[in-house]
């Protein structure tokens, strides 16, 4: 795999620890974004 591969798997899959959480595994609902936003992107919030 090319290195953008790698990220890009690595970024669905982290989208996937969230959004299987409830309802449908492809998509995320407000609670589930603020949920990925605060641990996986804390300095957007800043």
């Amino acid at each position: 795999m090319t290195k953008l591969e790698d990220h890009l798997e690595g970024i669905i899959n982290i989208f996937h620890q969230y959004s299987v959480r409830v309802g449908h595994f492809d998509t995320l609902n407000k609670r589930e974004l603020k949920q990925l936003i605060t641990k996986e992107l804390p300095q957007t919030l800043q």
